[in-house]
Parts: C-alpha cells; sequence; structure tokens
C-alpha cells in the first residue's frame, strides 16, 4: 500500500513509527487522531488526520480508492499527490450520505453538505474526495461537483477524486479527507 496508518492514542515513539513505515514500504504515514490527545509532531510521519474512532476504517478507505490507478481515479500524477500529502496541520474527515432517486439532486445535496462542513474562515489546500454511489459517477454528477467546489475553495487547491460503486443504487456517499496550509 502507499499508505499507513497508525492510531495516535496509541504507545508510538519515533523509532517505532520509522520501524512501521520501513515494515510496510509505505510511501506515506499517516496518525489518526480520534481523541484529545496531543501529539508532538514527528518527522518520521507525513501528518495527522482528525476523526472519530467509528471513522477510522473510513478514512482508510479514502486513501484506498485515491490510490487506486485503475482508472476511476481522476488526478494527476503521484508525485503530484506525494508534494501534497505532506502537510503540517493536522487534516481533517468529513462525509455524509444522500439517498434520493434522482441523481443530480442527490450530487448536489451531497457536495454542499460535504462543503458545508468545513469552517468558512479557512483556505483549504488539499481535498481528497471519496464518492461511493450505485454505478459510476455521471459526467452530470461530477459536473454538479466539481462546480460546488469551485465556487467555494480557491483556484490553488490540490484536488483527488476517487469512485467506488456501492451496494445501493440510490445512496450517494462522499467522504473527504481536506487539509490547510
Amino acid at each position: 500500500s502507499e499508505f499507513a496508518f497508525f492510531l495516535i492514542d496509541d504507545d508510538w515513539d519515533e523509532q517505532s513509527l520509522i520501524d512501521l513505515k520501513h515494515t510496510t514500504g509505505a510511501s506515506f504515514l499517516f496518525g489518526l487522531k480520534t481523541t484529545s490527545k496531543r501529539i508532538d509532531k514527528l518527522d518520521v510521519i507525513d501528518g495527522i488526520i482528525v476523526c472519530q474512532p467509528d471513522e477510522v476504517q473510513q478514512v482508510m478507505k479514502v486513501f484506498e480508492v485515491t490510490s487506486n490507478r485503475s482508472g476511476n481515479l481522476l488526478t494527476t500524477d503521484f508525485n503530484d499527490l506525494k508534494q501534497a500529502l505532506q502537510f503540517t496541520k493536522p487534516a481533517h474527515f468529513i462525509q455524509t450520505t444522500i439517498i434520493g432517486t434522482d441523481r443530480l439532486n442527490r450530487a448536489e445535496r451531497a457536495i454542499n453538505q460535504i462543503l458545508n462542513q468545513i469552517p468558512k474562515d479557512i483556505d483549504v489546500d488539499v481535498l481528497i474526495l471519496g464518492t461511493k454511489t450505485g454505478g459510476d459517477l455521471s459526467l452530470e454528477e461530477y459536473f454538479v461537483i466539481s462546480s460546488a467546489i469551485e465556487d467555494r475553495v480557491s483556484e490553488d487547491i490540490s484536488l483527488w477524486y476517487g469512485n467506488e460503486v456501492a451496494d445501493e443504487a440510490d445512496c450517494l456517499c462522499i467522504e473527504a479527507v481536506y487539509m490547510v496550509e
């Protein structure tokens, strides 16, 4: 895998994290912060992602979909992703699920709910979106999502999309990780 994760509430020291990164062969090592416990910035980790304890698997899944190079990821090359994901402030995981048969309305509601979870007074530097829907995301749905993002964030944002097929046909789930400078 390109990504390895550890829970910050566990007792890790710098050497054990170096060993973890080496053993897994991961390009990135992220700490998942599920409690209020503080961790000093360790040079060996690439960043910290804030999430709830029950969201840990979903965060890892967003990165799995992002690193999937099977054709359903719209992105630039991996070196650009690597540069963008070396962040110093904690990133945040957010998600929403919308159920309905009108695909365009569902896409609009879902992306608006995601964007409303991001504080308006911050500048998002990187946004990674993982979508799950019953079938491929249509071009119209993609346009609705990307237009809403363009209206809300600056032009300098690094933006990645990943799509996964969900079991439920009338469902659109968007999971996102956002980082600030």
